[in-house]
């Protein structure tokens, strides 16, 4: 992988080199341990969801019997300081073990990192975030749902390597400089929460007024389905919803040819929006107007509330709250794992408070401003995180010269 690093290194400083990753760092992969044996309680197996943040946790994680460990997989067992990476489904990230979590086992698709005397430890959190190892990744990774790289793949990688006191310098360089750049986005983050909560006041103000009406949803707002009439090398986009409430996005655009099998809806501006599948997770959003002209498979449901009684901007941010979730969730039913179709029909059954127009135009108001100002938010939070990563990149390939940089106080 040398000639990936190339591109990214043309003259490396003095003393640097660019070495295969495997002289620096030793690494594992956890074992694969079936079901079977899975206990209450013993040594801790960690899952993808303990390596979720800068620190492992243990919370929700496996057990296995301590004899059994002792016998078959001792070797697994985790050090204080080890760096943990996943290595299938969100490829990339990384995780310390911490005095609490050492002595776990990580499971299969987990991969453990423990630095030799030739790297400064704390450089390789550093070198596997940049793009020089990221890019590697990209090119090795195989599978075609989830995709995979394993110590095979690591075995092939680069990785650039500066004398030790530099490996040190870098790292506090960029402790430094990434905590000022992280604090700036979660500050940016917390203006987006702000807004939202502004709009969840209201709601639970309409929600808890005496002046609100009990209404059956049927009588006040309908199910929308607008055939799209399919043209076999038309173009359309297809959207999808994350959950928790935060919206829309757009998948890749499709000719009509290779819609599926589904059947098709128009989206048209303001359409509140509930996910089939997913709508007790908080899957529910609204149509802006980027959404205006998409479309959606008859698994989503588009509700229009009738404007003279409700309408969409508190028909949608009733479904945000805790009580329009809890609806949504009695509404879903199944056994399928996450995926509890959501029954239309019943939920339609239900009553809800239903305030004046005026409140009703206040959330209303509030979601504009939230359509105003997100972008823009997000669009620096973007620009941000696209700073932080060619920051990262640049330092560990040796573009910035950090003797001569003066650290942001």
């Amino acid at each position: 992988m040398k000639d990936v690093i190339s591109n990214f290194v043309k003259d490396l400083p003095s003393g640097w080199i660019v070495n295969p990753f495997k002289y620096h760092i030793d690494f594992q992969e956890g074992p694969g341990i079936m079901a079977d044996d899975f206990q209450d309680s013993g040594v801790p197996l960690l899952r993808i969801s303990n390596i979720q943040g800068k620190r492992v946790i243990l919370e929700g994680c496996n057990f296995l019997s301590e004899d059994k460990v002792q016998s078959k997989w001792n070797h697994f067992k985790l050090k204080n300081k080890d760096y943990l990476i996943s290595s299938s489904a969100s490829t990339g990230m990384i995780s310390e073990v911490t005095e609490e979590s050492e002595g776990s086992v990580a499971y299969t698709g987990i991969i453990r990192l423990r630095p030799k005397d030739t790297i400064y430890r704390n450089y390789i959190p550093w070198i596997l975030s940049s793009s020089l190892f990221s890019t590697q990744i990209d090119l090795m990774k195989t599978g075609s749902t989830i995709q995979h790289f394993g110590p095979l793949h690591l075995r092939m990688m680069s990785i650039t390597v500066p004398p030790l006191n530099i490996q040190k310098q870098i790292s506090d360089f960029l402790d430094k400089e990434t905590t000022r750049i992280d604090t700036l986005i979660f500050k940016k983050q917390k203006q987006i929460e702000l807004m939202r909560e502004g709009r969840q006041s209201l709601i639970d103000m309409a929600i808890r007024s005496p002046k609100s009406k009990q209404v059956r949803l049927e009588h006040i707002a309908k199910r929308i389905f607008r055939p799209i009439g399919r043209i076999s090398d038309k173009l359309y986009i297809p959207i999808g919803m994350y959950n928790r409430g935060r919206g829309v996005f757009h998948k890749p655009e499709t000719v009509g040819e290779e819609l599926g099998d589904s059947e098709f809806s128009w989206i048209k501006f303001n359409d509140v929006i509930l996910s089939g599948q997913f709508s007790w997770e908080g899957a529910v959003g609204m149509a802006d107007i980027q959404e205006d002209g998409c479309i959606c498979s008859h698994r989503y449901a588009i509700l229009n509330g009738d404007d003279q009684n409700i309408n969409n901007s508190y028909l949608y941010s009733f479904f945000d709250t805790h009580y329009g979730n809890f609806l949504l969730n009695e509404h879903s039913r199944g056994a399928a794992g996450r995926n509890r179709p959501l029954n239309t029909n019943t939920l339609l059954k239900e009553k809800i408070p239903v305030p004046d127009m005026d409140l009703q135009i206040k959330i209303e108001k509030q979601i504009q401003l939230e359509r105003k100002l997100k972008p823009v938010i997000q669009k620096s939070i973007d620009l941000l995180k696209e700073y932080r990563s060619s920051l990262v990149t640049n330092t560990v390939s040796g573009k910035i010269d950090i003797s001569k940089y003066e650290v942001s106080k």
